[in-house]
């Protein structure tokens, strides 16, 4: 692709790494007789700018690419704000956060920040960043409004309804970072990189490091599973933010939170390969690839149970659980004769969402007995103060927690999807986290 900026011979073909030695052709901008003009005539929308552009995958094991291009903002009003009608990027500050749980912070307090300081010329009615800050923040921004123009397409849901429902949201960019927990002073804590803040209705884009490839806050992948998690909570836990709610605490429903955002990133993206284009690194990004999935759902309890925790088969427990679940929706999906076209998969993520809806109230009005009725009355009470890491892992009574959760979800799947996703939740989770007691009345 041949980028034109400036009238410079700068170009630029947008491979999986090759985004860095785009960025440092941006820093040779300044000398540029256009960069002496700090604030170019606005204008307005919409508008057009020179962005880093994700093009789906055509497969679910492929990842996607991502071109430099020119493309149009939907949604943004204000350009120096970088502000539009569904939400806003706030720039720097400071946020304090109690622990990491998957890709979501608890206890968090925000502090400051300020409007984006972008720097810009314009070319022929063109937005063209002048550094690598301005067109991360157009690009963000542009990533986002990828998620709300498909939001209705994805979950029958439109963008105006969840403005009613939720305001305009805030996406947080680059903060600095502080633990306002001594808990995790103690510990070594994983590069967090983009993140969901449940009850603030925010988003994180976190500090870049030296091991992204395609920087993650840019990252439409990454940036549809955190919007994963806002569905799951609007959905699952019908938008209410419970502290002391045990099921919005307990290990296996985060672990399901994990993988219904994972499924979203696919159906917006064609790509179960959820973190390859931005961690390169095969150990990490491999386990998250939920269309090649080397364990089950025995395997990740024989390895915890073993003192290993999960090391051996998948790192990140939680994050396990959800690819197990992203990859049984695609089995599923599979088994129906759907293709990775966009609209069998936005087909499959409507019927996906609409299921989670109704998943919470099936667990709470279906007849079970035995360990299933334990586990119902578990994530029907209240409890504050979890463990060091926010959560609530029973080991008892995971197993019995994903059984329920799981039998409810079949429960209130669309028919045609129930029986492949009973196949593909046995194959997955087995006798143990899928029982029989679980499969009985709704697996055929």
């Amino acid at each position: 692709m041949r980028l034109n900026i400036f009238g410079s011979c700068a170009s630029a073909s947008m491979g999986q790494s090759a985004f860095w030695a785009f960025v440092s052709g941006l820093f040779c901008l300044s000398s540029l007789s256009g960069c002496e003009h700090e604030h170019p005539q606005d204008p307005g929308p919409p508008y057009r700018a020179q962005l880093l552009v994700a093009l789906p995958a055509a497969s679910p094991e492929q990842t996607p690419t991502y071109s430099v291009q020119q493309a149009t903002f939907s949604s943004l009003t204000g350009l120096k704000n970088l502000d539009g009608k569904f939400f806003r990027l706030t720039f720097g500050g400071e946020l304090a956060i109690g622990d990491i749980i998957g890709s979501q912070v608890t206890q968090p307090k925000f502090t400051g920040g300020s409007k984006p300081l972008l720097r810009y010329d314009i070319d022929a009615g063109v937005v063209v960043p002048r550094d690598y800050t301005s067109l991360a923040l157009l690009s963000a921004y542009y990533q986002y409004e990828q998620v709300y123009d498909k939001l209705e397409s994805l979950t029958g849901l439109s963008a105006d309804a969840l403005l009613s429902e939720n305001g305009k949201l805030n996406v947080l960019f680059e903060p600095s970072i502080t633990f306002g927990s001594g808990l995790l002073n103690q510990k070594e804590i994983p590069k967090l990189n983009a993140a969901y803040i449940p009850g603030e209705k925010q988003f994180v884009l976190f500090r870049r490091s030296a091991v992204e490839q395609a920087p993650i806050g840019l990252n439409l992948q990454v940036i549809a599973h955190e919007f994963g998690h806002a569905l799951f909570e609007l959905s699952f836990f019908e938008n209410k933010f419970d502290e002391c709610d045990v099921a919005q605490q307990q290990f296996i429903i985060r672990g399901f939170n994990e993988g219904f955002a994972d499924v979203v990133s696919w159906a917006v993206m064609g790509s179960a390969d959820v973190l390859r284009n931005s961690i390169a690194i095969d150990e990490i990004a491999s386990p998250r690839n939920f269309s090649r999935v080397g364990f089950d759902y025995r395997d990740l309890k024989a390895a915890s149970d073993s003192g290993l925790q999960d090391e051996a088969v998948c790192k990140g427990q939680i994050y396990c659980i959800g690819t197990l679940f992203a990859a049984s929706v695609l089995d599923a999906h599979r088994a129906m004769g759907r293709s990775n076209e966009l609209a069998d998969r936005h087909r499959t993520m409507r019927e996906v969402y609409a299921a989670l809806g109704s998943t919470r109230s099936a667990i709470n009005t279906t007849d079970v007995s035995g360990a299933l009725n334990d586990a119902k009355r578990l994530l029907a009470s209240k409890r504050c103060g979890f463990n060091s890491s926010g959560l609530l892992e029973d080991r008892d009574q995971n197993d019995d927690v994903s059984g329920l959760f799981l039998r409810g979800f079949v429960a209130s799947a669309a028919e045609e999807m129930r029986t492949p996703l009973c196949n593909a939740f046995a194959a997955r989770f087995g006798s143990l986290g899928f029982s029989e007691d679980a499969r009985s009345g709704v697996c055929r």
